[in-house]
């Protein structure tokens, strides 16, 4: 049977790709009678869920025009290699 810090690490896992059925198996079996670990995984959904909420509602918000004409300047000026035209003071 898995440990609890191996479960957690195929619980975070398996948000990103599919596991294969024997380890898949034998997250079950540990899921099952492990009552910290299935909270793991509820808490895990809250954050998946939170993130694409968020993800969403970012989706419109857009930047002014006058700041996407700065940045673009910007970062000619950047590509073109030009020091002094640098604004920018670093430590």
């Amino acid at each position: 049977m898995l440990s609890c810090r191996e479960a957690g690490y195929y619980l975070s896992l398996e948000r990103d790709q599919t596991l294969a059925w024997p380890l898949k198996t034998k997250l079950s079996l540990h899921l099952a009678v492990c009552k910290n670990c299935r909270r793991y995984r509820v808490q895990l959904q809250w954050i998946d869920d939170a993130v694409d909420t968020m993800a969403e509602s970012s989706r419109s918000l857009t930047l002014p025009e006058e700041a996407r004409s700065r940045i673009a300047a910007r970062l000619r000026t950047l590509h073109q290699g030009n020091p002094e035209d640098d604004s920018t003071s670093y430590p």
